[in-house]
């Protein structure tokens, strides 16, 4: 009996590193070939989750490249940023969204969530070292067992077809056609949320995450703009507006910031409460490719200048 389970444990365990060494082996082989080369040669670049995706639309606004993509963490953002970064060398400036909704404590769960394993993690998992494997691990083993079959089918798959074409799953301009704003007024009306409700909380990792990404952007010396997309002043997410700006003050106030949360746009040109749909996104885009025409990242307080033309806009709109 005793040998019968020491060898069922000697078969496990062979078992257990002839798959790691394949995920290895398979994630070396794709880090080598994989392809984050973005041929229009961009300017700028934003990242960030849905909220970048649905405002910036990049055929509006001159020299730049919209990557950003809807539930993504900075966790996932990171490995996008760091690939692109190493295969494309010319000087960039990013922009990066930091939303309310990012730091929220909730916000690490999309870190680990099933659905976010059996997509994000699954098209980046060849660039994640152990440690970065682990957090996935630690926080839904379940899941990540499950999915580590498919990453290396997955992997193998890429290599056996030589497809190692990266850069068009990265994230893109999301045209959101959907006017759903004035139904969420009527049916879910933000006043009824009680001002003592629970509270938020903080994000750990996914913060932890944004910082790494500033320390890579520091370190390449890439500059690195934080950004907050127009928003409803009705979204709930605000309530957290003291933690957000605490944050900005203390662990972010050696990063530059824009803040676009309050450009005025009519219900109609929101998606939702959070998303600008394809009309909004337009009227957006134009304003803020005029401001890069104007030197916008040339002026000594962006913050500032940023804040003032938004009120001359703000002040100009829908008369």
């Amino acid at each position: 009996m005793k040998k019968l389970i020491k060898n069922l444990f000697l078969i496990s365990f062979l078992f257990i590193l002839l798959i790691l060494l394949v995920d290895h082996s398979t994630s070396l082989i794709i880090n080598k070939n994989a392809n984050f080369k973005i041929k229009s040669n961009p300017k700028y670049l934003i990242f960030g989750h849905s909220h970048p995706s649905c405002a910036f639309n990049d055929s509006l606004i001159h020299g730049l490249k919209n990557i950003s993509k809807s539930g993504e963490s900075y966790f996932y953002t990171y490995f996008k940023i760091k690939n692109i970064l190493n295969q494309n060398k010319k000087h960039k400036i990013i922009f990066l969204e930091f939303s309310n909704n990012f730091i929220n404590k909730r916000s690490d769960h999309w870190i680990w969530q099933n659905k976010t394993i059996s997509t994000s993690y699954l098209f980046y998992s060849p660039f994640m070292e152990l440690k970065d494997k682990y957090i996935i691990f630690k926080n839904n083993p379940l899941g990540f067992i499950n999915n580590t079959s498919i990453s290396i089918f997955t992997k193998v798959k890429r290599i056996v077809s030589g497809n190692y074409d990266y850069i068009e799953g990265t994230g893109e301009y999301l045209k959101l056609k959907r006017n759903k704003t004035e139904q969420i007024l009527k049916y879910y009306s933000l006043r009824k949320i009680k001002k003592n409700s629970k509270p938020l909380g903080t994000a750990k990792i996914n913060i932890a995450y944004l910082k790494k990404i500033i320390d890579l952007c520091s370190q390449l010396k890439i500059r690195l703009i934080l950004v907050r997309s127009p928003l409803h002043p009705k979204w709930k997410y605000f309530k957290n507006e003291a933690n957000y700006k605490s944050l900005l003050k203390t662990k972010f106030k050696n990063v530059e910031y824009i803040d676009f949360s309050n450009f005025k746009l009519k219900n109609s040109e929101f998606g939702d409460l959070n998303h600008l749909n394809y009309k909004g996104a337009n009227v957006f885009s134009i304003w803020f490719n005029k401001l890069l025409e104007r030197g916008l990242l040339e002026k000594k307080n962006i913050s500032e200048f940023v804040k003032n033309e938004i009120k001359i806009q703000n002040s100009l709109s829908y008369k």
